[in-house]
């Protein structure tokens, strides 16, 4: 009998706690007590925005409060404003009396999101729950990082669950089952990039879909130049291509490579492993110039100003189709700097970057028509 949370099916580590059968990995978050959040004790009037929102954006926000309690996919390009889009919803069901969370897989994501919403909604408390700051667990509006999903068995009437497609949520049984654990009414998934698995289930389920391929600037996505090279000439093509912008993105399949091609191109390098990871994303956030090379750690979450990315080696087995376009989606994301180039740099040809190219060009075409 496989473990209801986990789904694993060792047989002598498998306890029955409620008449379901628990492994004994899980035990520990199967008889946890869970937080019981608060409710504000006032009426949100107004949402603290200090611009105004695109018709597609107000489109969509009236959409997504007419739900209800049915469950929404929420599918939106990269840089469509998918924040902005569920904050009516969040004053409509706070108001209603209904307590709300907000699940995010990366904890920097959740950082930065919290510190976004204290100022859109400065009469709640707002708070994050992730490595480091657990001391606090009971809020207004929490924001928690999937892994902290556990303390929140049916502590909300509505989640927000923010990109369903991204690691350490995608494809992990454990958390995507502690997470359904979480409310009670309604779920809101959003990505730019949905798994085929949930679209399928959308359509069994009969869920809502809501879309938006339209950024507030409205200008089209930027479609990547895929360039097949030689391996060894990778490194040319860097060099060739880079100094045509100023601000770049390069992206490299493993923590070794991004050493080696930070040490040759004498610029900073962020992965995983590294230390201070604020200080280097804050630094490069701060610079009109110069060039980053990280991981799929950036990926996304992150907004930089007139940014502009490569992807070496794209063909690696690292960069699938959701990967390669939420990387892709890092470019033209700030009104005043709308476009920019995106190049796929690869040895060999890649069904990934073809599909990543083609969704992106489609999202085009029904936005744009182009």
């Amino acid at each position: 009998m496989p473990c209801e949370y986990c789904k694993s099916k060792h047989k002598d580590l498998s306890f029955i706690h409620q008449a379901v059968s628990v492994c004994r990995v899980c035990l520990s978050v199967a008889t946890l007590e869970p937080i019981e959040v608060t409710c504000p004790n006032h009426l949100i009037e107004d949402i603290n925005l200090s611009f105004e929102l695109t018709p597609k954006q107000k489109e969509v926000s009236k959409q997504l409060c007419y739900t209800h309690d049915k469950n929404v996919l929420f599918e939106a390009v990269c840089g469509a404003g998918k924040t902005e889009c569920v904050l009516e919803l969040i004053q409509d069901r706070l108001n209603k009396g209904f307590k709300v969370g907000w699940a995010i897989p990366r904890r920097q994501v959740v950082l930065e999101l919290t510190l976004r919403l204290q100022k859109v909604f400065p009469s709640l408390t707002v708070i994050a729950v992730c490595e480091g700051y657990t001391t606090q667990l009971a809020a207004d509006l929490v924001l928690f990082t999937t892994h902290q999903a556990f303390r929140y068995k049916q502590s909300f009437d509505v989640l927000i669950l923010d990109e369903v497609d991204a690691f350490p949520y995608k494809g992990n049984h454990l958390l995507q089952h502690l997470v359904s654990q979480t409310y009670k009414h309604q779920c809101i998934m959003m990505s730019a990039t949905i798994p085929h698995d949930l679209r399928k289930t959308m359509v069994e389920e009969k869920w809502s879909h809501i879309t938006c391929y339209e950024r507030p600037t409205h200008i089209p996505l930027s479609i990547p130049v895929h360039i097949r090279t030689f391996s060894w000439l990778m490194l040319f093509w860097i060099f060739k291509l880079r100094p045509r912008q100023k601000k770049w993105l390069i992206f490299v399949p493993s923590i070794r490579q991004a050493i080696r091609y930070a040490q040759v191109l004498r610029c900073d390098v962020l992965t995983s492993k590294s230390e201070d990871k604020d200080k280097i994303i804050e630094h490069f956030s701060n610079t009109q110039q110069g060039t980053l090379v990280c991981t799929t750690i950036l990926e996304r979450g992150v907004t930089f100003i007139n940014v502009h990315v490569m992807v070496i080696m794209a063909h690696h087995s690292v960069f699938d189709e959701s990967s390669l376009v939420q990387i892709a989606g890092r470019v033209g994301r700030h009104k005043m700097y709308p476009t920019g180039d995106v190049f796929f740099i690869s040895s060999q040809d890649s069904e990934e970057v073809n599909a990543c190219i083609s969704t992106l060009q489609n999202a085009n075409a029904t936005a744009y028509g182009v």
